[in-house]
């Protein structure tokens, strides 16, 4: 054997066949690497989508629902004015600032409200701005309220005097519910314009959000508005407001929002329940002629007449309570004067309605609540139904209160199942 046949025979190299398969098989891989990636930035991009969405969607149904540091929402609603699928009108607090005591004047300083008072909601809350506890801080006193019951539409005069000498603050403010028959500026709507939901409050718009990123479209804003058996609330003619007896029987509303981004598209939803509210403590404000459901008289667990304002001597508040299946009852107030305080001189009790079945004189002060479940110790006439007292009175079924007259120029009624 040569030396040139032995250098040969120890030569290494790849055959075309291996070659062949090394190429196939980066292929293979580069593919897989190529599909796992794509696979990879698809995921990326689906998720950065995603978020976008849930944020922006969350925070714009947070700042319709509960607001922002600065503005409202319709947790803060105290009546719901107007409402449809697309937009609602609702009154939130008012709080009347800049007003500053005169030390001349001293504790006889009135002070007039800049937005008038609605008949038969809570009095206003009075607080003042003052040093304590080496920080300025808001603390309420106690006032006297008068109400201007001969006001003119945008011209009330109702006024605040303090009890006594408060001391001396920065500056004093009133929180209250105004009148959106008289005020100005104060209902607030939320609802779409020129493709963006805007708040109008106090006769100035703002966007909702402030800002949103870029290619980010917001649409399909719908309110829904349920009772308090969570039944919604159609209005009866389709596509238009909510009619006065329906706005009464709202207590809870749904907001929906759909939200796009980079053809990313997501609905999202969110609940308010309007019995939950703290204001819902201060009673529902009625009118002669206003009607709305009630508990019937074994469920329900509070039932006062209270927030009354500026009755006659010999006025009256009357309300039935008119079952479907056939019972009534009517409680009926009259006031009085004693000692120039507002009281309610004389109660009576209809059961059914038509048959006086109680009778009672009283000097129960007007600006304390009236039970309408504690006439008397037997219990006997009293709108609730209880087991271990001599209650006869009995409504059951769908219930429906009415006021059928109403000599004050402003009462609440606070319920609660």
């Amino acid at each position: 054997m040569s030396r040139f046949e032995l250098v040969g025979k120890n030569k290494k190299g790849f055959t075309l066949i291996e070659l062949i398969v090394a190429i196939s098989l980066t292929s293979i891989m580069a593919g897989v690497v190529i599909v796992i990636f794509k696979t990879s930035l698809d995921t990326y991009q689906y998720v950065h989508e995603s978020v976008i969405v849930d944020k922006v969607s969350t925070d714009v149904l947070d700042d319709i629902i509960h607001g922002s540091y600065q503005s409202y929402g319709i947790k803060d609603s105290l009546e719901i004015i107007r409402a449809s699928t697309d937009s609602i009108v609702f009154v939130p607090l008012w709080v009347d600032a800049q007003h500053y005591f005169d030390a001349l004047q001293g504790p006889a300083q009135k002070f007039v409200l800049k937005q008038p008072f609605k008949p038969g909601a809570s009095i206003p809350v009075a607080e003042i701005y003052v040093q304590g506890d080496e920080r300025l801080h808001w603390k309420a006193f106690p006032i006297n309220f008068y109400f201007d019951e001969n006001r003119s539409v945008m011209d009330s005069r109702d006024v605040v005097t303090f009890f006594a000498d408060p001391p001396r603050g920065k500056e004093i403010r009133f929180i209250y519910h105004p009148d959106p028959d008289s005020c100005n500026g104060c209902m607030m709507r939320i609802g779409f314009k020129d493709d963006n939901i805007v708040r109008d409050y106090k006769r100035g718009e703002k966007f909702i959000p402030r800002h949103i990123p870029k290619g980010v479209r917001l649409k399909d804003l719908r309110f829904q508005y349920y009772d308090n058996t969570n039944t919604e609330i159609i209005p009866k003619l389709k596509g238009s407001l909510l009619s006065k007896d329906e706005l009464s029987l709202v207590s809870a509303i749904r907001v929906s929002l759909n939200v796009s981004y980079q053809g990313f598209e997501k609905t999202g939803r969110s609940f308010i329940n309007l019995r939950n509210l703290s204001v819902a403590n201060n009673g529902i404000i009625i009118r002669e002629g206003t009607k709305f459901v009630i508990p019937d008289s074994a469920e329900i667990q509070a039932f006062s007449l209270l927030n009354i304002i500026n009755v006659r001597d010999g006025g009256v508040i009357a309300l039935e309570a008119r079952s479907s299946k056939g019972q009534s009852w009517r409680f009926i107030a009259e006031f009085g004067i004693k000692d120039n305080n507002q009281v309610i001189k004389r109660y009576q009790v209809d059961y059914p309605i038509g048959h006086n079945v109680l009778t009672r004189n009283s000097q129960h002060p007007v600006s304390e609540a009236f039970s309408l479940l504690t006439f008397d110790i037997s219990g006997k006439y009293d709108y609730d139904l209880e087991s271990g007292d001599e209650s006869v009175v009995q409504l059951d079924g769908d219930i429906e209160l009415t006021v059928t007259r109403m000599d004050a120029a402003g009462a609440s009624v606070l319920i609660r199942p």
